[in-house]
């Protein structure tokens, strides 16, 4: 993981947007979860928002379609799929302690969406610690790589053609290595953009709490690499 420079923000022309994406969030701590809702209520307001919800410590947050996640272990993969399929539309997905820091965040990344219509997984900026590709100060930043699932916003084109999340991912990390390597191998690109930025300052705070995150790690690494194997397509840093 390294930190991630903040960029000035280039002017660039884009177009209007007719529809915003929806934003999804999965939390399971009240306390951090009430930093992002804070700011997205601040930033994108008008939005249409899920919370997919990992046990009951978070109430029903105002303007908020709540989904209530399983019992027993968190499973992103599981929960992530759960809030893409509540709605229709492109999907911003975005970890609870990432939070939106510049107005207009949510319509620059849609309006690249337009303007760019072979990027099917389009990445802010990231202010703050990330794994995955670093941010060169280009509006439009194309990578052979993966992104990490800080932020990003899936195009719904690309959930329709490879599908959801791969559930077998069932602990910590590696389910957004997996679907950047399959949406890479069915013609999509991935980018990243300096028009947007969001921080991630506290990154990983919901995990933190967690006494046997590298178990977890260890664990994905495992079924990514039955999966994958190694050296198969992509510039990937776990290679």
């Amino acid at each position: 993981m390294r930190r991630l420079e903040r960029h000035r923000k280039p002017e660039v022309a884009l177009p209007a947007v007719d529809t915003l994406p929806t934003i999804v969030v999965l939390s399971r701590y009240a306390d951090i979860f009430e930093r992002c809702r804070v700011s997205l209520s601040l930033i994108a307001p008008s939005a249409p928002k899920i919370l997919v919800r990992d046990g009951d410590a978070i109430g029903q947050p105002e303007g908020w379609q709540v989904i209530q996640g399983p019992p027993g272990a968190f499973c992103y993969a599981h929960n992530a799929n759960l809030g893409i399929q509540a709605c229709s539309g492109d999907v911003l997905l975005m970890n609870d302690d990432c939070q939106f820091t510049q107005a207009g965040t949510l319509h620059t990344l849609a309006s690249l969406f337009i303007t760019h219509p072979h990027v099917g997984i389009l990445s802010p900026n990231i202010d703050g610690v990330a794994n995955g590709v670093f941010c060169s100060g280009q509006p439009i930043q194309e990578t052979k790589g993966y992104l990490s699932f800080v932020c990003v916003l899936i195009r719904r084109a690309l959930i329709d053609k490879i599908g959801l999340l791969d559930e077998r991912f069932t602990n910590y990390g590696s389910e957004d290595v997996d679907l950047c390597r399959r949406a890479q191998l069915a013609g999509f690109t991935l980018a990243i953009t300096s028009l947007a930025t969001v921080s991630h300052r506290q990154a990983s705070s919901s995990y933190g709490r967690e006494g046997d995150l590298e178990l977890k790690r260890a664990e994905s690494a495992r079924t990514y690499l039955e999966k994958w194997g190694r050296r198969t397509q992509g510039c990937y840093g776990d290679e």
